[in-house]
């Protein structure tokens, strides 16, 4: 087993509530793992934590490793806020609020005129709204942005909400904190309030969802609580050196007295524009295999600012790639969508079907059911999925079994056209195969890690985007930690494109000026600048 490093151990040994303070490859998982492993030695066996992550596959990387290190998972939850929020206490306790059932419906925040006036009064969370709050639920209609405030009063004014969350769960684990929006914040500390241990991890370096109302203040209001004990784990154990260095410069800290030789950022330029660009990416991809001893095509990445300028890419390339996209079941937060979404990417990870049941089915209290529930997992598992659509019936059994027949026509009709659709499918849940390069945003890649990374669109007016000034957030700052999440994406190498000719959104062609962020002061004898389309591949990598 790892052993934690010093600054990990005294983490893990914290049992109070904590803040944490987390760089990009320090091991934020591991140590993540091994406190939740921690928290759960004392737990009764009605009781769990919640672990919150902002993405699925984050969700989904953190309870395999917790059930590798022994902790079961079937009381406690894994997963995004908004699940949480929607399955653990919204759809649970609606009756509490309206005096009966209601299947609550969460839509986009322009999709219905009543949830259109709801959103309207979503900006602040406070008593007064109390009344409008059990209107909207008596709806059964919710927009997506407000799951986090209705959750967060129903707590304040439900006995029944705090019993139950604070009988069932000993800890709440968040991971970054620093993209925590207002109503996320106040949950999280009503949680703690009740008497549930808090522990938050963030890197206030990498916010980069300001645009839509998350911001790293939360982040810093916590480490000024003298309720928290605060944390710091700097030691970036995911990049290589020069890595560190060139990323840590970049956010103003100084370079080490000794620069790393060997040199891992390259500012490559390149003669005519994208697809220029996208040709000589090819032609190098064998030469940055063997250098660098990279044993996967999917261990490649190609970052941009846009899904349109991936599309571009994803044309130009003349290599297998993979576009991360969004689905049909990637709309709402109902129990039976967020069902299917964690069954599709189950089906294709390489996980056990009894880990994937556990979170729905326990073995002691409905064996039958997970008998069969069981079988049906196998079979799904073992087909391929082209052919899952003529297993449609297989899927809706599983809904009603693991969901104790509380079923969602709507996310049923949608599974269906996804299934339909295997480009979608494989888009939207199947991970890139071993020879394909990942085409992702650099929103998308928060979180994740490659072996080489491409940080595209390194150009004036999209990083910092066009007059960044008049934004009602800091885009600058935020454009600046989207470039620092991109760099520290890379294990080995990280590669900046630049060509002389760019596209816009219009496909007007433009000057392709270099971003300010490459001209901060230190950079430039922290890495290597070399020439691409020179007519050797070995040459000038």
């Amino acid at each position: 087993m790892i052993k934690p490093s010093e600054e990990q151990a005294k983490v893990i040994a914290c049992e109070e509530s904590a803040v944490i303070s987390a760089r990009p490859g320090s091991g934020k998982t591991f140590t993540m793992a091994r406190m939740i492993v921690k928290a759960s030695e004392r737990l009764l066996s009605y009781q769990g934590v919640v672990a919150i992550s902002y993405t699925r596959k984050a969700s989904t990387e953190l309870r395999d490793r917790c059930s590798g290190l022994g902790v079961r998972a079937g009381n406690s939850f894994f997963g995004t806020i908004d699940a949480f929020c929607l399955a653990m206490i919204i759809q649970q306790f609606v009756p509490h609020v309206v005096g009966r059932m209601v299947e609550i419906d969460v839509v986009d925040d322009d999709q219905s005129l009543p949830a259109s006036r709801i959103k309207d009064h979503w900006v602040s969370p406070n008593e007064d709204r109390w009344d409008l709050i059990r209107e909207a639920l008596s709806l059964g209609v919710l927009p997506v942005s407000a799951l986090s405030e209705v959750a967060y009063c129903m707590v304040k004014h439900v006995p029944a909400v705090r019993s139950f969350l604070h009988a069932r769960y000993k800890a709440v684990f968040i991971d970054e904190y620093q993209d925590c929006g207002l109503a996320q914040h106040m949950l999280f500390r009503e949680l703690v309030n009740i008497g549930i241990r808090g522990v938050a991890f963030g890197d206030m370096d990498q916010a980069i969802f300001a645009y839509d109302g998350r911001s790293s203040v939360f982040l810093n209001e916590l480490i000024a609580d003298p309720h928290f004990k605060t944390f710091e784990i700097t030691e970036n154990h995911r990049c290589h050196r020069s890595i560190v260095d060139y990323s840590l410069r970049l956010l103003g800290t100084q370079a080490p007295s000794r620069a790393c030789q060997d040199k891992r950022v390259m500012l490559v330029k390149v003669s005519g524009d994208e697809r220029n660009i996208a040709d000589t990416i090819c032609e190098h991809l064998d030469v940055i295999t063997e250098q660098y001893k990279v044993e996967r095509r999917n261990e490649f990445a190609l970052l941009s600012t846009s899904n349109m300028m991936l599309e571009r890419y994803a044309g130009l390339l003349g290599t297998p790639s993979k576009i991360v996209i969004s689905t049909k079941l990637d709309v709402g937060f109902s129990r039976s969508r967020i069902f299917f979404r964690e069954l599709l990417a189950f089906l294709y990870s390489s996980g056990y079907v009894g880990d994937f049941l556990d979170r729905y089915i326990p073995a002691e209290q409905m064996p039958r059911a997970r008998f069969t529930a069981n079988d049906l997992l196998r079979a799904l598992k073992n087909a391929p999925d082209d052919s899952w659509i003529e297993l449609y019936d297989s899927f809706c059994s599983l809904e009603e079994l693991c969901l104790e027949n509380d079923v969602d026509p709507e996310a049923r009709f949608d599974l269906g056209e996804v299934l339909s659709d295997v480009d979608e499918l494989r888009g939207g849940f199947r991970p890139a195969r071993e020879d394909e390069v990942n085409l992702l945003t650099y929103h998308k890649a928060k979180g994740l890690e490659f072996d080489v990374v491409f940080c595209l669109d390194c150009y004036k007016f999209l990083m910092p985007p066009y007059n960044y000034e008049k934004q009602d957030y800091d885009a600058y700052q935020q454009s600046l930690n989207m470039h620092y999440v991109g760099l520290t994406r890379a294990r080995k190498v990280c590669y900046i494109p630049l060509a002389d000719w760019r596209h816009n959104a219009k496909g007007k062609t433009m000057e392709a000026i270099p971003s300010e962020f490459l001209q901060k002061p230190g950079l430039m004898n922290l890495r290597r600048e070399v020439r691409w389309g020179t007519g050797n591949a070995e040459d000038d990598a």
